[in-house]
């Protein structure tokens, strides 16, 4: 194998974070960082391409227009297709007492918004956005981190039988269709519900499943290319 670098380059904005980087048409690359200043309040995103001799060819950066009736806002997942970018987020309306999933469509330097779904945050007993673990990018469940309280004992969040909340984004392999899986529970039930739109953004449908924790572990999402899986 043979390694490349780039140029060095220093961040306009701190705390910077790679959500993409993949090989795109006419061999290039593209990568994508979302980015937090550490003074300021600005938020958003570096779009960055770069050739097979990762020299950049052009750069963009997309600021998130946040509003302060919107909160706890959580990128959920990332895809490149027919030379846009798609961002999937998640975040609570104040105004409307929902959360929301918005997908954003960036080609050119131009932004489109679309919502594609509006859940009433009582049809999510015991879920917390900005307490959510989020999942891998590739469809797995993260583990439950080790309670604090409890490290020394090595218990885990669901040996104590706490409360907690899942996002998990799954897209297949051709990104024909995409896949958003939000965990909570009711009583000592776990619920999954799982959403599947296809790369236009139209939903193809939804599932809600209930189980006993002590039996379920979620471990892997995978959807078919067709959508229907």
């Amino acid at each position: 194998f043979q390694i490349k670098k780039s140029e060095l380059f220093e961040d306009d904005y701190k705390d910077s974070e790679i959500i993409l980087a993949e090989k795109i048409e006419n061999n290039q690359f593209v990568i994508v960082r979302n980015f937090s200043g550490s003074i300021s309040s600005k938020r958003g995103y570096y779009i960055e391409k770069y050739d097979n001799s990762l020299k950049k060819i052009s750069d963009y950066e997309f600021f998130i227009e946040e509003s302060l009736k919107e909160r706890y806002r959580r990128t959920l997942g990332v895809f490149f297709i027919n030379s846009k970018l798609h961002i999937i987020e998640m975040f609570y309306s104040l105004d409307k007492k929902q959360y929301i999933c918005q997908a954003t469509t960036i080609n050119e330097g131009k932004a489109e918004k679309q919502e594609l779904l509006a859940i009433n945050r009582e049809d999510l007993a015991g879920f917390t956005l900005q307490n959510a673990i989020k999942g891998n990018r590739d469809g797995r469940f993260y583990k439950e981190p080790y309670n604090l309280e409890n490290i020394f004992s090595g218990k885990t969040i669901k040996d104590t039988k706490d409360t907690y909340s899942q996002i998990i984004f799954c897209l297949n392999k051709s990104k024909s269709n995409f896949a958003i899986g939000i965990t909570h529970k009711i009583k000592k039930d776990e619920v999954l519900k799982l959403y599947v739109f296809d790369s236009l953004f139209n939903k193809k449908f939804q599932k809600e499943l209930i189980y006993d924790v002590k039996d379920i572990y979620n471990q892997n999402l995978i959807l078919s290319e067709s959508g229907e899986e």
